[in-house]
């Protein structure tokens, strides 16, 4: 799932966020673990997100996971502004998509407003045992063609609210297909409220 939504966002603050406008600032924020050609990058090991959020500006990007999984730690978020789509070319076995894992409170997507995110394949897991909240909150577009989106819980706990997908005010969504498991909800609608 992609929904971020209240994990405690309004503790991010805006100018902690690290600015990303090309894709050679895209490819030093991932380590250096990736290769370019074009308005893609596509992951050639494991990486692990530990710092401030990143803010990719780029207008276009493409992130192939190409089997390879990007964790997301402490305030590991992303924040699209612009356009990205998030796939992985790297075989048709869903099982072995690359993708991203969550691991905090605080680690998530947000699509900002006027910014769309295409997902064609991959695997969004939400790793972090204590987590009531979501891990894409969408403000712009979200399309979802195919992906796989889980959470690590063995079972659902009474007062869970585990969403995969919130979705905020005058924010549009269309998923074509794809896998959700061991969830309380996959998609909740959230009044804006000003929360960042």
């Amino acid at each position: 799932g992609l929904a971020l939504l209240f994990l405690n966002q309004s503790s991010v603050d805006a100018t902690t966020i690290k600015t990303i406008n090309t894709m050679e600032e895209l490819k030093t924020a991932f380590e250096d673990k990736v290769t370019i050609e074009g308005n893609t990058i596509k992951l050639t090991d494991n990486i692990t997100l530990k710092d401030n959020p990143l803010g990719i500006e780029i207008s276009e990007v493409v992130i192939d996971f190409n089997g390879k999984t990007i964790e997301c730690k402490e305030e590991g978020a992303i924040y699209l502004y612009k356009k990205a789509t998030l796939k992985d070319s790297s075989t048709t076995d869903r099982t072995n998509w690359g993708g991203i894992k969550f691991c905090s409170r605080a680690a998530y997507i947000k699509v900002e407003e006027n910014a769309e995110l295409i997902i064609d394949k991959g695997q969004f897991i939400d790793n972090y045992s204590n987590n009531n909240n979501c891990i894409v909150l969408v403000m712009g577009k979200l399309t979802i063609n195919d992906a796989t989106f889980s959470t690590i819980r063995t079972e659902i706990e009474e007062g869970w609210s585990q969403s995969m997908i919130a979705l905020q005010e005058n924010s549009e969504t269309v998923i074509n297909n794809g896998n959700f498991s061991n969830i309380d909800k996959i998609i909740r609608v959230e009044p804006s409220n000003g929360a960042d």
